[in-house]
């Protein structure tokens, strides 16, 4: 599972999550399905896009800048599910040491949050796993 951000101010953002599985073909034959599966949070109008400026004061966050002198790697980001784009722009940051993104912020989201800045959740227990979750959501539809 990955999620992807747009910042355009009708710009949504996606979880997207792979199905893998073997389905019988012919006889003893099979094939193997392998999907991506889009599931994107859109803004029902131009009032409900307003809500992308509201700042997160319920999870700590870090600069680029903190988590490059605490030595977090990209690695880290991804394990603690980091959205993708974010994951991607650290690296550039990391990479050209690019002063103009020294102050983008990393939101640790605490569960069930998550987002870039930590803006969503899916009402579910808060011991089921990400994975979980966004399976019975997709398997709801």
């Amino acid at each position: 599972m990955k999620t992807q951000s747009s910042d355009k101010p009708f710009g949504f953002d996606c979880l997207y999550y792979r199905v893998t599985k073997e389905k019988l073909a012919y006889q003893e034959l099979s094939n193997i399905i392998n999907e991506l599966i889009p599931h994107c949070f859109r803004p029902i109008n131009t009032s409900e896009s307003l809500f992308r400026n509201l700042v997160n004061k319920r999870d700590q966050y870090l600069t680029f800048e903190e988590l490059r002198i605490s030595n977090i790697s990209i690695e880290e980001l991804i394990s603690w599910s980091a959205p993708i784009d974010l994951v991607e722009k650290y690296q550039l940051y990391l990479d050209e040491m690019d002063l103009s993104l020294s102050n983008e912020l990393y939101y640790n989201c605490s569960k069930p949050w998550f987002g870039l800045k930590c803006q969503y959740s899916f009402e579910y227990s808060e011991y089921m796993s990400i994975n979980d979750i966004v399976e019975n959501e997709f398997n709801i539809k």
